[in-house]
């Protein structure tokens, strides 16, 4: 399969993924210290922590898609390894953000080859009814299970 991306794209998204939230947490951390110092502050005080909370909500959704050990464009190599080389792979280069091209040569993307991948976080299986694939929902047991 040949693989195609935007590397410089992917490296400045992990990098803000990385340190981003450390950053959010130096600006909490600031605002912290303010608020015992100086009690009286209150604009710089409050201004410290939305700016932290901010760019520690921004960083960690970076960190998750880019960063992580479950960012998509190291797991989405791994598990179409296999396929061979009529397939490309297309990241961080087309709106979506995964495109696995059938058919097709590395030059372009025909239409009826393209096949477009939202990568999602979720933990649990999946049920695939006609045309739908949801998230299965566990319901409690009634009764307790025997020790």
């Amino acid at each position: 399969m040949q693989i195609v991306r935007n590397e410089r794209h992917i490296r400045v998204r992990s990098f803000i993924g990385k340190n981003l939230p450390l950053v959010g947490l130096g600006a909490l951390a600031v605002g912290l210290i303010i608020s015992f110092v100086r009690p009286e502050e209150l604009l710089w005080m409050g201004a410290s922590m939305l700016v932290g909370l901010v760019f520690s909500v921004i960083g960690g959704a970076f960190a998750e898609r880019y960063a992580g050990p479950l960012a998509h464009h190291k797991v989405l190599n791994d598990v179409l390894k296999g396929l061979g080389n009529e397939y490309m792979l297309v990241q961080c280069l087309l709106p979506g953000s995964e495109v696995i091209g059938c058919g097709v040569r590395a030059s372009a993307l025909a239409a009826w080859g393209i096949l477009l991948i939202a990568p999602s976080v979720h933990a649990g299986p999946f049920d695939y009814e006609g045309r739908r694939v949801a998230a299965i929902q566990f319901e409690p047991a009634e009764q307790p299970l025997p020790r």
